[in-house]
């Protein structure tokens, strides 16, 4: 089973959340987050109490949230750290967890999970029951490697001219 700790900024996007619990419905994923992420996330959008992090040594990280998260992260056995701000992960500070994008994470383990995908969007209570409204939903959430993997476009070169 795959394991991906998620940072702050992958909760703000509901798409990519319904499909990681998805995942997790089906088996496919351990999804990990921690009091530290949720306690940055409810300073974000307001009206939560943070707690305090666990204790943790910094590796050197230019923001003292990001060690605690990357802590967190690391003590949550995950392979993956998802971000869409891998800048503030530099790979040799985060060993042995790899860090990925949402979408570079998708696309990376595409043939696990396509299956999954699809049944994602058919099952799913939003109108976007065809591919290609799905995909728009896919671009919305920034997952837009993802999306053309779902939903390639036509090869121009491939229709002729009359």
């Amino acid at each position: 089973m795959m394991s991906v700790f998620l940072d702050t900024n992958v909760l703000y996007s509901e798409s990519i959340l319904d499909l990681l619990r998805h995942f997790q419905s089906e088996g496919l994923l351990r999804v990990s987050i921690s009091q530290t992420v949720l306690a940055e996330f409810g300073r974000a959008v307001g009206g939560f109490t943070p707690l305090p992090s666990l204790p943790f040594t910094p590796v050197g990280l230019p923001d003292a949230q990001d060690e605690a998260i990357l802590a967190d992260a690391l003590s949550s056995q995950a392979q993956v750290l998802l971000s869409f701000n891998l800048k503030d992960f530099p790979v040799g500070s985060i060993y042995p967890l790899r860090g990925l994008t949402p979408d570079d994470w998708l696309v990376e383990n595409w043939e696990v999970l396509k299956d999954s995908i699809e049944r994602h969007r058919q099952k799913g209570p939003w109108p976007e029951k065809n591919e290609a409204d799905y995909a728009q939903r896919l671009s919305r959430a920034r997952l837009f490697k993802t999306r053309r993997k779902l939903h390639p476009a036509p090869d121009p070169s491939s229709s002729s001219s009359r």
